[in-house]
């Protein structure tokens, strides 16, 4: 964001530009990563295709909040993961922590993987350098402009090592012991049927309104929560592991939500929804095995390409009639 300040000037543009690039190259590694464990280019371009119709992840790519970058250097962790490339896997996942603490949720599921996966001894010798040293390498260094700095409290005679530790205890009081309540708040069953979006703009003129909401393409977030649940009947079958990264990454990003003691709002699904977009895209490459599922899988696609552009006013905020406003809510819990 620095980097776009410094390029463009310190407006709205240059604040929201590299969220907006890294919520392209989140579509482009999903790609990468679905051919990379099914080995099929169709599954790939279903995939992200599913994935660049969702409404959340446009919506959060847009706007100057950190998690596209937290979901792409994740993302990217995975790749580097399943192309054996350790080194680098150890520095996406330091920046996806760097960005967001939820990228501690991508080192267990990774840990978990590569246990799975290498159960020899001398396999597991190396596993603190690319899971713990390595990242928390990464994580020391983005701190460099505050440890430039002087960021000792007033009247605190603190280095700024002993202010870094302090700030890191901040963040943890607030994410465990935060008693709040909001308009939009929503829990994680919520999130799992598209029920509470976050309302984040609005604006009005005339008999025109704009509206920003971070609620998913409902073909896609229900789609997908059925698409989630086949994979899971498959995995059952066929026991792959490929199968069973998927489903790991989905459950291992919204599972931990369901325990957090804050109050939570339905972008928290966002990193957890773009392997719906993986299982869709599994789902209806199996489904193309055969005339009725070719019509069903024609059907799923318009629908979701129409609702992607029927709902693109409300995540963009594009100034539309009042009256063509309120046919959006579909739901009392959307508005």
């Amino acid at each position: 964001m620095v980097l776009g300040i410094y390029i463009f000037g310190d407006n709205a543009f240059a604040w929201r530009f590299f969220s907006a690039l890294f919520g392209f190259g989140i579509i482009v590694v999903i790609y990468f990563i679905t051919l990379k464990l099914f080995k099929s280019r169709k599954i790939a371009l279903l995939s992200s295709l599913a994935a660049s119709l969702d409404g959340l992840l446009l919506v959060m790519s847009r706007i100057a909040m950190n998690d596209s970058y937290f979901l792409f250097f994740s993302l990217l962790a995975l790749l580097f993961f399943l192309n054996k490339q350790k080194f680098l896997m150890g520095i996406s996942l330091g920046l996806a922590v760097a960005s967001k603490w939820a990228g501690f949720y991508s080192i267990a599921i990774l840990l978990i993987v590569y246990v799975i996966k290498n159960r020899k001894l001398k396999n597991l010798i190396t596993l603190p350098i690319f899971f713990l040293i390595i990242p928390f390498v990464v994580y020391l260094a983005s701190y460099t402009p505050f440890f430039l700095g002087h960021h000792s409290p007033p009247n605190q005679n603190l280095s700024n090592f002993q202010t870094f530790i302090g700030l890191q205890q901040q963040m943890w009081w607030y994410h465990t012991n935060l008693k709040a309540t909001h308009a939009y708040q929503s829990t994680p069953t919520d999130w799992l049927f598209d029920l509470r979006p976050v309302w984040i703009y609005v604006d009005y003129r005339g008999d025109s309104v704009a509206s920003i909401y971070t609620l998913g393409n409902p073909s896609f977030m229900w789609g997908g929560f059925i698409a989630i649940i086949f994979l899971m009947f498959e995995f059952i079958k066929k026991r792959t592991l490929n199968l069973g990264i998927i489903l790991l990454s989905y459950f291992g990003f919204f599972l931990p939500w369901i325990l957090s003691p804050r109050i939570m709002f339905n972008y928290h699904y966002l990193s957890s929804s773009v392997f719906l977009a993986i299982a869709i895209g599994f789902t209806l490459n199996k489904l193309l095995n055969n005339k009725q599922g070719k019509i069903l899988v024609f059907a799923f696609l318009i629908l979701m390409f129409s609702l992607f552009i029927y709902f693109y006013p409300l995540w963009t905020g594009v100034y539309i009639d009042k009256k063509l406003y309120d046919s959006y809510f579909w739901l009392k819990s959307w508005k």
